[in-house]
């Protein structure tokens, strides 16, 4: 009974002061669910593509000599293929490749330019930088002679005008000496991550010409990158990695070496959850309003409804459903509106950022259907529990004082 009232009152509306306010309503709670579907999508596109950069860049988890600092060149450890096994062994690691770093002084006709070089070997995982690729190629590896190729950054290609096959010369010190040696060198390939930290830095070259001039032999390498199949379970895989390694070898989650990164996404989630509420909040308390007003408007009904002998709570139903029906329609709108500009910036990128501060050049957009589902639920229950609150101003109006109410 309470629900046909309710829907009787929706549908024969039209026309009052309360159709009005039900509009405004309406449009507040869709406005409400779009701003939290695009919040929640916002955040879930920023911590996806930071952490996939960050990752893709370095792997997962870093294994290095107990006492390393991360300093570029760093002690050497044993490539050891009995503990790649090993390592390899456990269920979360997909892959597991090493590594080395030297820095250098990159000349060429334009000018000079400090940078990293990293060294990898045949074993590396180039999808990530494959798909950052803006021109030529990745290295080749041969099993004869190190190859000659470097792949560099666009931001140092664009600081020193190089261009795919030029040759340009690399620079380093030796030791504790003042006499510096070179290598000569040729681009194979221009890549851009977004990531300008490490962008106008590091260059990829063959592990082989990091260990000559480390003067290192072939089994020597700065550490591992270990990449994981399921990166939620990073901390977990972290501590096993740990356990199966020689007591001088330590396990580093890249949470653990770029703390700052991880604690700048880390506060956009808890951005995330205090505009939740916020909005939430604003929603329902506009709810409160329309509820309060409908009440009002329905005095004499009220009354009525008591006389024939309707008890408090059989009365407030009706105006809580007449107010869910109100919520649920702004809710579609809401979703509509949200999923349809979430959808727009995935696939058009209409909102630029500028890339050197923020890692990316457009706002990202992750839509995640579940948060979606708890984003409408929650909004649902929430509202609908504080609107209990004002319906209990039904009980305070008696029969004869709400027939005669004008």
């Amino acid at each position: 009974m309470e629900f046909f009232i309710a829907k009787r009152l929706a549908r024969f509306n039209t026309g009052s002061f309360s159709s009005i306010i039900i509009r405004i309503a309406i449009l507040a709670v869709a406005i409400s669910v779009a701003i939290l579907i695009l919040t929640a999508s916002i955040v879930e596109g920023f911590q996806s593509n930071i952490t996939k950069k960050i990752f893709g860049y370095w792997g997962h988890i870093q294994i290095l000599h107990y006492t390393s600092d991360r300093a570029l060149e760093g002690i050497p450890i044993m490539n050891d293929p009995i503990l790649k096994d090993t390592i390899l062994g456990h269920k979360n690691v997909k892959s597991i490749h090493p590594f080395a770093q030297k820095a250098g002084i990159l000349k060429t006709k334009e000018g000079i330019d400090g940078i990293i070089l990293k060294g990898v070997d045949h074993t590396f995982d180039w999808t990530y930088i494959e798909q950052s690729l803006d021109k030529g190629s990745v290295l080749t590896f041969t099993d004869s002679v190190p190859t000659r190729g470097i792949l560099i950054s666009r931001s140092i290609a664009n600081r020193l005008n190089i261009k795919i096959n030029d040759a340009v010369l690399v620079f380093f010190v030796k030791g504790t000496s003042v006499n510096t040696i070179y290598r000569k060198m040729k681009i194979a390939g221009i890549y851009h991550t977004g990531l300008e930290e490490y962008d106008r830095l590091f260059c990829f070259v063959d592990l082989r010409h990091i260990q000559k001039l480390n003067g290192w032999n072939d089994n020597q390498v700065a550490g591992y990158e270990v990449f994981l199949k399921d990166v939620n379970r990073l901390d977990a895989s972290t501590e096993k990695v740990e356990e199966s390694m020689p007591y001088m070898y330590r396990a580093l989650s890249l949470k653990e070496i770029f703390p700052n990164i991880f604690d700048w996404i880390n506060l956009t989630i808890t951005n995330k959850y205090i505009v939740v509420i916020l909005v939430t909040l604003v929603a329902a308390f506009n709810m409160v309003t329309v509820l309060l007003i409908l009440i009002l408007e329905r005095t004499k009904m009220v009354g009525l409804l008591k006389a024939l002998g309707a008890n408090d709570w059989a009365v407030q139903k009706v105006f809580l459903y007449h107010a869910f029906l109100i919520i649920a329609i702004g809710m579609i709108l809401g979703n509509i509106l949200g999923i349809g500009l979430s959808l727009l910036q995935e696939h058009f990128h209409l909102i630029k950022l500028p890339e050197e501060a923020y890692y990316m050049d457009h706002v990202p957009i992750l839509i995640n259907y579940f948060n979606i589902l708890l984003i409408n639920t929650g909004v649902i229950f929430m509202i609908n529990m504080i609107l209990i609150i004002p319906s209990l101003i039904i009980k305070r109006i008696t029969p004869i004082k709400a027939i005669r109410f004008d």
